[in-house]
């Protein structure tokens, strides 16, 4: 099949893979798709949560890429790393595993997704533990009980106090998801450390507005806060995060939330195209994110504004896309 009628999606996110699975049943002959990620599976973002408290396994919050699309001469993954993009010769230059390929494309579509934002909060980059990836969860967890074990072995009171606090910054649908299944997690994992008392492990959840869960009624938001303080969750509401250095947390009130603690946050942030193409986000920056796929042949623009050919797609996490007039 002539690689001129390629349609090449670079992201293997909610976006990508949706965009592919639905062109699939609607491809026109002599098409074909070819979809373009670093990672050979697409992550359920709203599963990492679990996956940090250990009531799912990691494989349960990802899909294989290769198992969503239909196998035959209609599409084709490639597992590799997009590098730049011709928009004159038609063509993306991918790293794969086969060295540096060159895949051409009649219509091409930029569905990589938004990144985690560690801008937000002075020293978050540096200090705070993001939360976009299984490696992520993964990662908490083990860091959580590397933290349990330690106190084991710690013999000051407040050397142990300090260790057992885990902060939680954002209180939206990740943060709260994650607060609560840390504080699950703490307290099936605390009968296997006969040595580290119950009150010496505590959940603090942050959130700089009034109430939690902004995006659902009010009456919800309270809900869950309730909920959390029952569980012994330190819900702390108009608490926001001023900066984060290597012992603690300070608060925008000058207060400071305790000092040497573990923090995570979940926020996100749109991903420059040309430093995505050109690959200046290192990949523990990317992140799949659910996306409704534009219907084919709607225009886009870049964040600066400059259109691109008709033939050159994006998707919502990346850029704002055009619907009628700009």
């Amino acid at each position: 099949m002539s690689s001129a009628h390629n349609i090449a999606i670079v992201g293997g996110g909610f976006g990508g893979t949706a965009l592919a699975r639905c062109l699939q049943r609607r491809l026109p002959g002599g098409h074909r798709i070819v979809l373009i990620s670093e990672e050979s599976y697409t992550t359920f973002n709203p599963m990492l949560a679990e996956v940090v408290g250990a009531s799912v396994f990691p494989e349960h919050a990802v899909a294989p890429i290769r198992q969503m699309l239909r196998a035959g001469d209609t599409s084709q993954f490639i597992m590799g790393r997009v590098t730049d993009v011709d928009f004159e010769r038609r063509h993306v230059q991918a790293l794969t595993l086969a060295g540096n390929r060159e895949i051409d494309y009649q219509h091409l579509v930029l569905a990589f997704g938004s990144r985690a934002n560690l801008d937000l909060v002075p020293g978050m980059a540096q200090h705070a533990l993001p939360l976009k990836l299984v490696g992520d969860a993964m990662f908490i967890r083990n860091r959580v009980l590397q933290r349990i074990a330690r106190i084991e072995l710690e013999t000051d009171p407040e050397a142990r106090r300090r260790l057992g606090h885990f902060i939680v910054i954002g209180g939206g649908f990740s943060g709260v998801e994650v607060a609560g299944a840390l504080a699950d997690f703490l307290d099936g994992a605390a009968r296997y450390y006969p040595r580290v008392r119950t009150q010496e492990l505590k959940v603090t959840l942050l959130e700089n507005g009034d109430r939690l869960l902004p995006d659902l009624p009010r009456s919800l938001g309270q809900a869950a806060a309730r909920s959390m303080r029952s569980r012994q969750i330190d819900v702390r509401l108009n608490s926001r995060a001023a900066s984060i250095d290597a012992d603690g947390v300070m608060l925008g009130d000058g207060e400071e939330c305790d000092r040497d603690r573990h923090r995570e946050t979940g926020h996100q942030k749109k991903v420059n195209i040309r430093q995505a193409v050109h690959g200046e986000c290192d990949s523990d920056q990317r992140s799949a994110f659910a996306v409704r796929p534009p219907p084919v042949g709607q225009r886009c623009r870049e964040e600066q504004g400059k259109p691109r050919a008709p033939n050159d797609l994006q998707v919502n996490d990346v850029v704002e896309l055009e619907r009628g007039e700009p």
